[in-house]
């Protein structure tokens, strides 16, 4: 019947799809269907080649369910019916019918980009910006110029790649920081809702101590720049305490130094930086965001991070300037061109630690000297007797009280601010925490000790509990006219002693005449617990 037919074709139908996805399936997934990292284009077109209009290959490609042989790398899919097509109907989108969901990239070996054009700040320029012929001579005397900025006469004299320099900037307080109380937690300190606005001050930088011989002397650490930023809007606190600068060091009309404008400043620097010339300093992360800079990291030294034991504080510029080099800074204020100098020095320190191979250890030692004396710089291996012997949490929490004290990192300490270079180190907690273990994750030997003797006591006995009454109040003055009055009011009864007063073993008050006796106190069933 038409029925049996009809039936007999839908279930042809069915059997022919089920057959082609079998088929699709069996030749990407199949064992025996050498789809191994080849399409199925490449596999039909590379069997028609070698067997070109032979059954083998046209049952092949219909298996595949390949209309026709191609050697293009683009497939279709339908459901389970793969099929290649030519690179141009891929990328043809038909208006809107065709809309890519998928983007896959390959990463090839590329050669590397071409070099950036040379920079706009010329030499020229910065010679322009530094050789003043109106400065003074450096090192002639009083009133003469802080710096000597280089002459480009000699190699020596000319920045370029790998050229040593030491730098350090200060900062003012622009407009302090918005605070608002905590809604959460009354009385807890208030949140700072936006940081205090910092603003460039001074910048020095300082020649990176090379000589000809190799060693380092005064001369090879010249300033070739110490530039006092001239001030553009209202200054609200100098900071001299991390800065160093005091009212009227920003204004031309009062200052005594070398005034010159923001971008002039920014100008040095920025042809320093293309020229490739590497810079040291000590929390140097922090200034060249303040500045505004950016410097490629194989360019930056950073003492902090030279000297810096993993998962312990960061060290002070003071600090470490007092253990290695044997020198006392920032006794009373902040020197850009000191911390500079310093800093350099540091790293030359740092790389004779290194050349004599036991670097670690030596680190390891500077940490344990600061934790034992503290970290303010004060006290050094050779001058330990000359203080008087403290407890070593009076001496950390010393060291905590002057530890923020170099460059941008101080100042941002002094505003609140937590930065990575930050030389106060840890907070309290952490500190304490730490100090019972050692470096390597152990238990510290004193606090073990600590704690045999704290399980191996026996525990305490509770003496009588004193009676306690009402908090005592002010003691009047007696009337030394009359013993028995307070002074003025006359009548009053003289004040009782302080144990009386507090009602510290006093006898119950006696009843007056009359008064009926107290209850009797309850009887406690069987069974029932003492009272307390």
């Amino acid at each position: 019947t038409s029925e049996d037919k009809t039936s007999e074709t839908e279930s042809g139908a069915v059997d022919a799809g089920l057959a082609a996805a079998l088929a699709a399936g069996e030749a990407m997934y199949g064992e025996n269907s050498g789809f191994k990292g080849l399409t199925p284009g490449q596999i039909a077109a590379a069997e028609a080649a070698k067997e070109p209009s032979t059954p083998v290959a046209d049952a092949r490609a219909a298996e595949l369910g390949i209309d026709h042989v191609s050697r293009s790398d683009w497939l279709l899919f339908n459901d389970f019916c793969i099929n290649p097509v030519d690179a141009d109907e891929v990328v043809t989108m038909y208006g809107v019918c065709k809309v890519p969901v998928l983007c896959t990239y390959a990463r090839v070996d590329k050669p590397p980009p071409p070099p950036l054009p040379p920079s706009p700040i010329t030499a020229h320029l910065y010679r322009s910006l530094t050789l003043n012929p109106n400065l003074p001579k450096y090192g002639e005397g009083p009133g003469s110029c802080p710096f000597a900025p280089f002459t480009f006469e000699s190699p020596a004299e000319t920045p370029g790649p790998g050229t040593v320099l030491g730098i350090d900037a200060e900062f003012v307080s622009l407009a302090p920081a918005v605070k608002e109380p905590n809604p959460e937690v009354p009385g807890a300190p208030e949140i700072v809702v936006q940081a205090a606005r910092l603003g460039l001050a001074r910048v020095s930088v300082v020649r990176g101590g090379q000589t000809a011989d190799g060693k380092m002397n005064d001369t090879s650490l010249v300033p070739i720049i110490d530039d006092y930023i001239r001030a553009v809007e209202p200054v609200h606190d100098y900071l001299t305490r991390f800065s160093g600068l005091v009212p009227g060091d920003l204004d031309p009309a009062l200052s005594k130094h070398h005034i010159v404008e923001l971008k002039h400043a920014y100008l040095k620097l920025r042809y320093l930086v293309d020229a490739g010339c590497v810079f040291v300093g000590h929390g140097l992360k922090q200034d060249f965001k303040m500045i505004n800079v950016t410097v490629p990291p194989a360019q930056i030294v950073d003492t902090v991070e030279l000297f810096h034991f993993k998962r312990q504080r960061k060290l002070s510029l003071r600090f470490l300037a007092s253990y290695l080099l044997k020198e006392d800074i920032q006794q009373e204020t902040h020197d850009s061109i000191e911390d500079a100098r310093t800093a350099v020095r540091l790293y030359h320190k740092y790389l004779e630690m290194q050349a004599e191979g036991n670097f670690e250890g030596q680190l390891l030692e500077i940490y344990r000297f600061g934790k034992q004396h503290g970290f303010t710089g004060e006290k050094r291996p050779g001058n330990v007797d000359e203080f008087p012997k403290t407890g070593d949490a009076a001496a950390v929490n010393k060291a905590d009280s002057l530890g923020a004290s170099s460059s941008g990192v101080g100042v941002a300490a002094a505003l609140g601010d937590v930065v990575d270079g930050d030389e106060g180190g840890e907070r309290e907690g952490e500190r304490g925490l730490r100090s019972f273990f050692t470096a390597d994750g152990r238990l510290a030997d004193w606090a073990a000790s600590e704690m045999e003797r704290v399980l191996s006591s026996p525990l305490p006995t509770l003496g009588p509990m004193p009676l306690l009454g009402p908090s005592p109040g002010p003691v009047p003055t007696p009337n030394p006219q009359n013993p028995g009055t307070r002074a003025g009011v006359p009548g009053m009864p003289a004040p009782m002693t302080q144990p009386e007063a507090w009602g510290l073993h006093a006898p119950p008050p006696t009843p007056p005449a009359g008064a009926p006796p107290p209850p009797p106190m309850p009887i406690p069933f069987a069974g029932a617990p003492p009272p307390p």
